[in-house]
């Protein structure tokens, strides 16, 4: 036995002592004390469940160092250690399976195995899957062989600036999201700094009417990374309809620096980043200029883990009616909790709140918190398991930037922010699990590493996969894409938008149509491109930030972060986060 492997013994058993006697004594060893583990010590504790000692069993039979080659056994042990979720023994199986050695060579139970292992993190596992996906099975980075757009003319419309919103202590306003409330005839529009603006119909006057960040509020926001701050807000359907229950209330999800409260929802991690806080306001006369109620009510926090991926949209069925059973809940994305890969895989895990689309009533009073309401008709509410959480409309989402619902089919659209390879569009029902982060877009997905697989593409049946999806490496945008929108046109004013559903790429600006009444099935293949017209040919929204950025004596912007946003009668409003200017889009003069 070489003194390696003893040494790997020897630590393996005072690793299990240790941790058995509850010490964390260091232990120096002697090169006979090394010598003098045994391997009858180290399979006892291997049988007993000891993880260290099953891969230590599993190295030393596959090499046959110190005790008889036998593969059959290393598979034994290596099988044994992968069940209890230790990545490179999935990934010494895949190994075996792909070389046939103690087993049958199988090189798709090697695949299987490889995934398992990547997907818990194994590096070795990622790099043997692009090596077996060089082969033309699969990529390491754009999944599309031809770029988005290619063989259609792009559509061009009119554009015109609408209105400005003030700078954030001397930067641009960060918009994030633009509504329309029918109630007041107002629009609004908020800056993921703090401030929540109203914006007059015709855009001549915008006013603050509340900033998250007063003292008075005690719920500090906290916006240093760029995905940080004032996520979203909505306002309840009966906000100016008097004697209602939802008199002068809205919603506001912001990410905050102020983790004293206990939270709600928590990821599992061993970190504490910030909270994210699903707050109700109440106006006491929802007409006046700024906001005249008192402090805010808490229906959910958050513990976030990392610093993206923080929140979502917040949304109220725009096409449900009083009397609807649709009428006043409200639709809450919930990113997977960050950082990449989602490696506290909380997406698919139906306990937890983190890559979910939630469904609540938020005057109800039925949760766990008595907080806020959970529908009985929602899709988990009563399967039995109390396990489950009732709240969870939809599973499986990355990063929900935005969904909406079409006027005519009540289709439900979201536009989910993929890791590194692909971005999409899908359509969301209740119940659907959207496969994050098996699936990435319509490709199994098996690690951090940028990689999806060509193979088996939307081979899962209980998936609902994308009706778009697109290349994180098309030519037309920049590193780092992320998809947003969504909103259905189903008005006539804009002819060449009619019956197509919008969305676009947040850091290039780049804006996309599909139809909305032949739903493509995956792929890119359907997407056409949106160009702006002021008069002066084609240009896209970076560039029109640029020309701003110009007349405004600044630096030009490198990129766009583009949102989109819905006023009266489908008007459609282009957002951005770099010169403070709201666009409408307008037919083409």
């Amino acid at each position: 036995m070489s003194d390696r492997h003893a040494r790997l013994i020897a630590l393996a058993v005072i690793a299990i002592a240790t941790l058995n006697t509850a010490t964390c004594a260091t232990v120096e060893l002697t090169p006979e004390e090394i010598h003098s583990v045994g391997i009858a010590d180290l399979r006892a504790r291997a049988g007993q469940g000891g993880l260290i000692a099953q891969v230590t069993l599993g190295d030393l039979y596959a090499e046959g160092d110190g005790v008889p080659q036998d593969e059959a056994e290393a598979v034994l042990w290596h099988r044994r250690a992968a069940e209890q979720g230790q990545a490179d023994a999935w990934f010494t199986l895949g190994s075996m399976y792909f070389d046939g050695r103690g087993v049958a060579q199988d090189a798709s139970e090697a695949e299987r195995l490889y995934l398992l292992a990547a997907k818990w993190g194994s590096a070795g596992a990622q790099r043997a899957l692009v090596g077996i996906y060089a082969n033309g099975h699969g990529v390491v980075d754009d999944p599309f062989s031809a770029p988005i757009a290619t063989g259609h003319r792009a559509i061009e419309v009119g554009i015109v600036e609408f209105a400005t919103i003030p700078n954030s202590d001397g930067t641009a306003a960060r918009m994030m999201l633009l509504i329309d409330e029918p109630g007041t005839r107002r629009l609004f529009v908020n800056d993921m700094h703090g401030p929540l603006y109203s914006v007059s119909y015709n855009g001549v006057t915008v006013t603050q009417y509340l900033d998250l960040n007063e003292h008075d509020w005690g719920i500090p926001i906290i916006s240093t990374w760029s995905e940080q701050g004032f996520q979203s807000f909505a306002f309840h359907p009966q906000f100016n309809d008097p004697g209602t229950p939802g008199f002068g209330k809205f919603y506001t999800l912001s990410d905050t620096s102020d983790t004293r409260p206990p939270a709600d929802f928590t990821s599992g991690g061993d970190i504490n980043s910030h909270d994210t806080v699903l707050l109700e306001w109440t106006a006491e006369h929802p007409e006046a200029v700024t906001y005249d109620g008192g402090l805010p009510r808490e229906l959910i926090r958050y513990e976030q883990p990392v610093g993206n991926h923080n929140g979502g949209h917040l949304a109220f069925k725009s096409i449900a009616s009083p009397g609807d059973a649709e009428f006043g809940l409200l639709y809450m994305g919930a990113a997977d909790g960050g950082d990449g890969g989602d490696p506290l895989n909380l997406a698919q895990n139906l306990g937890s709140a983190f890559g979910k689309i939630l469904r609540l009533d938020p005057l109800g009073s039925n949760s766990t918190n008595g907080e806020y309401g959970i529908p009985a008709d929602n899709p988990f509410a009563n399967d039995g398991d109390p396990d489950t959480l009732g709240e969870i409309y939809a599973l499986g989402v990355r990063n929900p930037q935005r969904f909406n619902w079409d006027s005519t089919t009540g289709n439900m659209f979201v536009a989910d922010i993929g890791q590194e390879s692909v971005e999409e569009v899908s359509l969301v029902t209740a119940g659907a699990n959207l496969g994050w982060n098996n699936w990435e877009g319509s490709f199994g997905f098996f690690g951090t590493q940028g990689v999806v697989s060509l193979a088996n593409q939307r081979g899962d049946a209980q998936m609902t996969y994308p009706v778009v999806e697109y290349g994180q490496l098309d030519p037309l945008l920049q590193p780092g894409s992320a998809v947003t929108g969504v909103y259905v046109y189903r008005a006539t004013a804009i002819p060449q938008l009619t019956n197509l559903v919008l969305f676009g790429d947040n850091p290039s600006g780049e804006v996309f149509a599909f139809s909305a009444d032949n739903l493509p099935v995956g792929g890119q293949e359907a997407i056409r491109r949106i160009l702006f017209n002021q008069g002066d040919g084609p240009k896209t929204l970076l560039q029109l930030i640029q020309k701003k950025n110009i007349a405004q004596g600044k630096e030009p912007a490198t990129r766009a972060d583009l949102r989109l946003g819905l006023g009266p009668n489908d008007q459609v409003f282009v957002l951005n986060k770099h010169d403070g200017t709201i666009r409408l889009l307008v037919a083409v003069r």
